[in-house]
């Protein structure tokens, strides 16, 4: 069996193929450098150099994108490794309802490797935690906390202290694992400077959920991964020990470890790999509250290293893992903070009928097919799962996330564990945000029309004013929606199979 799943080893590196990705990718660089070069001659006053100034920051995401992404590398299977290796397994839980957490227990405990540990960090410090960990023979540990040891880095730490094993795989206690992951994964470590191998997480939600985040897993984290910049993603992960002894452990200085941990270990020279094929399963938010609370946490996280550890200058990264990291956290301003911009100043010319650009319908010659193939391009890579459109339609978060992450350079903001459960409440003051924009463009587009009448600029202005509907209609969507509550449990077992990368 083991020989069979190694004959399905295969890493597919991307050359400079031109396939859908460079098709695609060339079409949305070429339309909206054009469009940008003919706006360049039609900006009227300041707020058009403000605008068009707005517009080149936001084409930079497609730029360092599809320059990061280009090319590809996929992996799956390891090789052969040393069956002497030992590997603890740290399952880290604060207030996980029981089955939830047993179901993630009895996964670990039946993973396929003899010379494994499975360690319960239990920072709840419950009886009945300790009950399952006896229960399963596995090793419970709990700590007093203080303030600024009470997040799940620190709790890794101490699991660490308490262990010693050669590798360390880290599970979230709501994620079901494959018993062969150790088997298959392992095998990646063949080098000592690789000390970070992470898999792709799959999750119990809708198919077309934007929680499975296709546009990352398959494209971000391969690109990363081709530059050996691929991140942690918290759970499903492998590392070395003696990687983690040499940085000083799991980074603190975030609010979760992941992100700034692979950026010390990468700085230090170590690669990471990660592993398009999924490991584990577990549940991702689906209430707009928790929606906003986990993606707000990674946004303030990535920010915090962009302003103050400043990714791009740090020259002991490669030229590739600069631009990688500095993609990250360049994302979350322009949701949060550039493409609010747009909205704003075409709220202006409706309201002031002054205009911001002189080309009159041209604007729409130009803009229109740069607009399409740049949907069409991340629309093509997010398969359908409105990936980009929830992205930019939680501006709000992000712009707080942008101001958060400004206030708090070395002290941390409070945290507290998302929650495993939706609450099924409609959460429509949540997405007033949301709701505001789009009131104020039709109302803007209604003063237009009664005040300046059906002239040119009516209908550019309302070309925004739908654009921005188009994008933030999803996340108003989530805010009226009652989902119902799902069931305290875990996600259902994981069978592995071959990854579509297509």
């Amino acid at each position: 069996m083991l020989s069979k799943r190694r004959n399905l080893t295969r890493k597919l590196t991307g050359q400079s193929q031109f396939d859908s990705f460079a098709r695609l990718g060339i079409g949305a660089l070429a339309t909206n450098s054009l469009y940008l070069v003919w706006l360049s001659f039609h900006i009227v006053g300041v707020l058009g150099i403000v605008f068009i100034s707005i517009e080149v920051l936001i084409y930079l995401v497609l730029i360092v994108f599809t320059f990061n992404h280009w090319t590809r590398k996929y992996q799956l299977l390891g090789g052969s490794y040393s069956m002497r290796a030992s590997v603890d397994v740290f399952i880290p839980t604060v207030n996980e309802p029981i089955a939830m957490l047993t179901a993630t227990i009895a996964a670990a405990v039946d993973i396929n490797y003899a010379r494994k540990t499975v360690y319960i960090l239990d920072d709840g410090d419950r009886e009945a935690v300790k009950k399952l960990a006896a229960q399963y023979g596995c090793t419970y540990l709990t700590r007093e906390k203080t303030p600024t040891s009470k997040y799940k880095s620190a709790n890794l730490n101490n699991g660490m202290r308490h262990s010693n094993g050669d590798f360390i795989l880290a599970l979230d206690a709501d994620n079901v694992v494959s018993p062969t992951i150790l088997d298959d994964l392992l095998g990646h470590f063949k080098e000592d400077k690789i000390a970070i191998v992470a898999s792709r997480q799959v999750f119990t939600v809708e198919k077309r959920d934007f929680n499975h985040d296709h546009l990352f897993y398959n494209y971000m984290q391969s690109g990363k991964n081709k530059d050996g910049a691929a991140i942690s993603c918290g759970s499903g992960v492998i590392y070395r020990r003696a990687m983690l002894d040499d940085i000083g452990g799991f980074s603190e200085w975030n609010i979760v470890e992941d992100l700034h941990t692979t950026y010390i270990a990468n700085g230090r020279g170590y690669h990471s790999i990660y592993v398009t094929q999924p490991y584990v399963r577990g549940h991702a938010p689906r209430d707009v509250r928790m929606i906003y609370k986990q993606r707000g946490t990674w946004a303030v996280d990535t920010l915090r290293l962009f302003f103050w550890q400043q990714p791009l200058v740090n020259f002991k990264l490669t030229f590739r893992q600069r631009l990688h990291y500095f993609e990250m956290g360049y994302c979350y301003l322009v949701s949060g903070i550039l493409l609010p911009a747009v909205y704003i100043i075409n709220f202006y010319t409706l309201f002031s009928g002054n205009a911001i650009q002189s080309g009159g319908w041209w604007y729409l010659v130009a803009r229109v097919p740069a607009l399409i193939c740049t949907l069409a391009f991340f629309g093509r890579f997010s398969q359908g799962q409105l990936t980009n459109q929830v992205w930019f339609g939680l501006f709000p978060v992000y712009a707080k996330a942008a101001l958060l992450a400004l206030v708090y350079r070395r002290k941390k903001p409070v945290y507290r564990v998302t929650s495993k459960i939706d609450t099924g409440k409609r959460e429509i003051s949540l997405v007033a945000p949301q709701l505001v924009f789009i009131i104020t463009g039709y109302v803007g587009v209604i003063y237009h029309l009664e005040h300046f009448g059906l002239n040119q600029m009516f209908w550019l202005s309302s070309f925004w004013t739908i654009i921005m509907t188009f994008w933030l209609y999803p996340i108003i969507k989530m805010g009226f929606s009652a989902k119902g509550r799902r069931p305290k449990q875990a996600a259902q077992p994981l069978t592995i199979t071959p990854t579509n990368i297509s």
